[in-house]
């Protein structure tokens, strides 16, 4: 009998998971890691229902080293963190794949929504069948190694036959956007955590007029609307629509508003962390989560890639993940917008 490693959180999609591994034949070892919160007991109820073994392990440390740090990190530079990325590739899959040797399990496996397609004796990752729960943006940093020991049971369902198969054995909960930051209001997290004030500093325009003031630079990211604190008449001459933040400037205390077409990029540079395609080209390249993916030209020297879509696309954001696909969908590399 075959072992597996799943990381098992208490949720409908992780349990689930398991249970699906289970029946498929496998010897089933949960693994519940702490990372923000102490509950664990949520995975405790579904490791009985199961009745497989569990293993919690405390990672709060390294998760606000290497994550929570991070966060704080890139605001104070301006830019917009991607956390669920680096969880994903520095602290959940990497401790699970600690277990699987531990453990001498085959497998690893969790509850995303992704597949693994293998292909000329690569491992790539591609979208799940429900297009709207896919969350292989999320686990693009994954190597090739983790990648080839990593098995999605949930990749083939959609998240209606994952509720339906559940039944009463896990909370109907969803997780959030990001576990550590209660009530969505990184703000005052940033505050209370690291130390944040908010400042003063001006909202200038473009071409640097001072049109009003902010009250801390990390409370914008590129591509806002709401919550800017100065209106469409206050811009020079009048804009045709509602003002977006453009760009960020943290070492002149400064944030860049305009009208919505000049937070279109046709260029993006983007930093390099795995890359499997096979070198200049088109691509498709997603910058942000929602976003649907945009027809571009790459070209890669060392590790950089430039980026030159086809047709402009809205805000991209200094530190987002770009995720790139090839033409049949395999995720072949991704790395941060700088």
């Amino acid at each position: 009998m075959k072992r597996v490693v799943v990381g098992l959180s208490g949720g409908v999609d992780s349990s689930v998971a398991a249970l699906l591994l289970k029946r498929q034949g496998f010897e089933v070892i949960g693994v519940s890691l702490k990372l923000y919160r102490e509950e664990s007991g949520a995975a405790e109820r579904v490791a009985r229902f199961l009745e497989i073994p569990l293993r919690v392990l405390d990672l709060r440390r390294e998760f606000r080293e290497k994550i929570m740090d991070y966060f704080a990190r890139e605001y104070r530079r301006g830019r917009t963190p991607n956390p669920c990325a680096l969880c994903n590739s520095y602290i959940k899959f990497r401790y699970l794949e600690k277990v699987r040797r531990e453990e001498k399990a085959e497998f690893i496996a969790t509850g995303h929504y992704a597949r693994i397609v293998e292909k000329g004796r690569k491992f790539y990752l591609a979208p799940a069948k429900d297009r709207g729960k896919s969350q292989e943006y999320f686990l693009s940093l994954l190597p090739e190694d983790i990648l080839e020991k990593t098995l999605f049971p949930l990749g083939n369902l959609t998240k209606e036959e994952v509720r339906k198969l559940a039944g009463n054995i896990a909370a109907k909960r969803e997780s959030q956007d990001i576990c550590f930051v209660r009530e969505r209001n990184y703000h005052k997290f940033l505050e209370k955590e690291y130390g944040f004030l908010p400042k003063k500093g001006d909202i200038i325009t473009t071409w640097r007029k001072k049109i009003g003031q902010h009250n801390g630079f990390y409370k914008f990211t590129v591509g806002q609307r709401r919550g800017i604190g100065v209106s469409s008449t206050q811009f020079p001459g009048g804009a045709k629509g509602p003002l977006y933040v453009v760009k960020i400037l943290p070492e002149e205390n400064a944030v860049v508003v305009g009208e919505k077409e000049q937070a279109y990029r046709s260029e993006i540079k983007v930093e390099l962390k795995l890359w499997k395609g096979t070198g200049d080209g088109n691509y498709r390249v997603r910058i942000r989560y929602r976003h649907p993916g945009a027809e571009a030209k790459v070209k890669i020297e060392g590790n950089i890639a430039t980026v030159n879509f086809l047709l402009p696309q809205f805000a991209p954001a200094p530190g987002q993940l770009a995720v790139f696909y090839d033409e049949e969908e395999l995720v072949v590399g991704a790395g941060f917008i700088f």
